[in-house]
């Protein structure tokens, strides 16, 4: 069920790390139920051209969508309310079959003699192929509705419209919101449930956060994303003018931690007088600073050029070596690439020959090398390749 992690587009994602017993898991799923070749969002949306009813994209997917996050995916995750499942499944015949799995048991829906028009269980899950010897290419887990109203499946007593629970993607489809996904994604808490957790916190509004915290403290109010949800996990910000003291600290730190990953030397910008650090910090190029309860630890920008309307730059990134593995720095880029995209221009950045980690987040959001290379800086024997977002 896994995608490599070069998807279709040739753009790198983020390998998952699996345990010896999720591997033998997952052999074992394969031995049992057969291959699978999972949609795309976009691909299954093809299929679903016509569909009158709600659907929406689940799982790792969503919180793709929500944070830019890429990693690999091992499949497809979407949903549709229970009592819509009849019309999907007319939609679907001829092109599709249709197997309802419960607890993992399968029996197809529809058919030639229609004995099953429907689902009996509301709380299982639909899985697509073409035929008896296809893979299986969709798993769509099933929302329980009151009276056409999205429900909760963990927290029944919690109903909506589907367009309050869901939003609408650039791509002009219909994603769960991160703090629904992330809810279910508790329940078993495994590595990529983490990692997507690191991602969707810093894009969520407080009282989405603070619902999310309940939330997972009903499920188990000893769970371990608590204090991480609660505030513990960092958060990124746009500084202004007045931010210009934490914007030294840290470009400083960062100068001195790596002096071969930036063009600047720690002793010229220990020399830069207050004026230039407000200047820059209030600019119209924005700077971001990454916090950890409460103290800057990260840092990045996007420079936009006046000369060069066409292009916007990444630059200055770092993360304090304490705080790397946080996810902060992947969450720093990410916010830099929304600036550089509302912004129209084409995203470029700086990496230093031989900086395999930087060139790697680098990469897992998207961009990719362009062969053009250049001396650190002047009298410096270090080379640094320009890359572009693909």
């Amino acid at each position: 069920m896994t995608e490599p992690p070069t998807s279709l587009t040739g753009r790198t994602r983020l390998p998952l790390e699996r345990t010896p017993e999720e591997e033998r898991e997952e052999r074992e799923f394969l031995d049992l139920y057969g291959a699978w070749e999972p949609l795309t969002p976009a691909g299954f949306a093809a299929e679903m051209v016509g569909f009158d009813r709600p659907w929406w994209v689940i799982g790792g997917w969503a919180v793709e969508a929500a944070t830019g996050l890429r990693r690999e995916h091992e499949d497809l995750d979407v949903s549709l309310l229970v009592c819509d499942v009849p019309a999907f499944v007319s939609f679907m015949a001829g092109r599709w079959h249709v197997w309802n799995n419960v607890g993992g048991v399968l029996h197809p829906l529809g058919g030639r003699d229609g004995r099953w028009p429907t689902v009996d269980e509301p709380a299982s899950q639909l899985w697509l192929r073409r035929h008896a010897a296809a893979p299986w290419v969709v798993d769509i887990p099933l929302t329980p509705d009151h009276d056409g109203r999205w429900a909760h499946k963990l927290r029944p007593h919690e109903t909506a419209e589907v367009a309050e629970v869901t939003w609408r993607a650039d791509d002009g489809l219909r994603y769960l919101r991160p703090e629904y996904v992330m809810l279910h994604k508790a329940r078993q808490s495994r590595a990529k449930d983490l990692l997507d957790l690191r991602a969707v916190l810093p894009v969520l509004a407080p009282d989405r956060r603070a619902w999310l915290r309940a939330a997972v403290a009903d499920l188990d109010p000893a769970h371990p994303w608590l204090p991480r949800i609660a505030g513990a996990e960092p958060s990124v910000r746009r500084i202004t003018a007045s931010d210009w003291p934490a914007l030294r600290e840290v470009r400083l730190r960062a100068l001195a931690d790596a002096p071969d990953a930036f063009g600047v030397l720690l002793a010229e910008a220990q020399t830069q007088p207050e004026e230039v650090w407000r200047e820059r910090a209030g600019g119209p190029s924005p700077i971001l600073l990454g916090d950890v309860e409460g103290r800057p630890v990260a840092m990045g920008g996007l420079f936009l050029p006046d000369d060069d309307p066409g292009h916007a730059v990444v630059w200055g990134m770092w993360v304090d070596p304490a705080a790397r593995g946080s996810g902060l720095g992947a969450a720093l880029l990410r916010e830099l690439l929304r600036l550089g995209r509302e912004s129209g221009r084409t995203v470029l950045l700086h990496v230093t020959q031989g900086n395999d980690a930087a060139r790697g987040l680098y990469e897992a959001h998207g961009f990719v090398g362009t062969g053009e290379w250049q001396p650190l800086r002047e009298g410096s024997t270090l080379q640094v390749e320009t890359m572009r977002l693909g």
